[in-house]
């Protein structure tokens, strides 16, 4: 069984390197998964467009050791979930002797499932004081989340199901929003690569935005803020990001919402 938690993933590597803390992740499969037995496991419920360039198409992330690695790990959380909180459990210590108060952890790397109802509250409590904390992006709505353990840090997944409600729901309620944007200018294609920094829009609904490519720490965040996340290039997938990109700009003509934004 491969571990459960882990650096490899560039956003990782690059809060890393650059914040004061450590972060590590549990990648899981995203949205649906079909086991040999017929067995069916959604751990993406609110997934919908997204799914088409989710980032586990994309960078280390599509490697073929890490796919059989993440179906381990979603074969343990399905058909044995109390080994899977033990070996989660046993893991974090490791990390808590490592990396103390500067240790954050991301359970969903790429899966939505709701942990605090998973694992409980008092799960979570153990790690106060000693970790500095939890943190996810989610597509549940926050009326479905907004009650969390304290050291548990969410901040809301734009969608093309999203609504100005949910909007002014989340920034009231002192939850940041991370949009997905088309704004690179290299070779035409709307996408970026890693290393690329096209401008974001200063706004996004006349809320600040803030460069979420520059790490992972959203934690870090001030609050009322659009987290700015630049559409980035799947490596493989049944939908290429321009057929992504001209649907959102479809979108955008005829008054539909898109999990992509074009800026204006």
């Amino acid at each position: 069984m491969p571990a459960l938690l882990t650096t490899k993933q560039h956003k990782f590597d690059k809060t890393n390197s650059t914040q004061q803390v450590t972060v590590v992740g549990l990648q899981l499969n995203p949205a649906l998964t079909i086991f040999d037995s017929g067995a069916r496991l959604n751990l993406c419920p609110y997934a919908g467009d997204c799914a088409e360039s989710c980032i586990e198409k994309t960078g280390q992330n599509a490697a073929p050791n890490a796919v059989h690695a993440r179906q381990r790990r979603t074969e343990l959380y399905y058909y044995d979930f109390p080994e899977f909180e033990r070996q989660l459990t046993k893991e974090l210590w490791h990390f808590w002797v490592d990396a103390g108060m500067d240790g954050w952890v991301r359970l969903n790397t790429l899966s939505d499932p709701r942990w605090e109802d998973k694992l409980g509250f008092d799960w979570f409590a153990q790690w106060e004081g000693k970790l500095g904390g939890f943190y996810d992006y989610t597509k549940w709505p926050i009326k479905k989340r907004h009650n969390l353990p304290p050291n548990y840090h969410l901040t809301y997944s734009w969608s093309e199901r999203s609504t100005m409600q949910d909007f002014s729901d989340n920034i009231e309620g002192g939850r940041n929003i991370a949009v997905v944007m088309a704004v690179c200018q290299n070779d035409y294609r709307g996408d970026c690569r890693h290393g690329c920094h096209c401008p974001l829009p200063s706004r996004f609904k006349d809320v600040p935005v803030l460069d979420g490519d520059m790490h992972d720490a959203r934690f870090l965040d001030p609050v009322e803020h659009v987290v700015g996340l630049r559409l980035k290039r799947p490596n493989g997938g049944k939908v290429g990001v321009r057929e992504l990109i001209a649907r959102a700009k479809s979108d955008k003509d005829n008054g539909k919402n898109s999990f992509i934004q074009i800026p204006d």
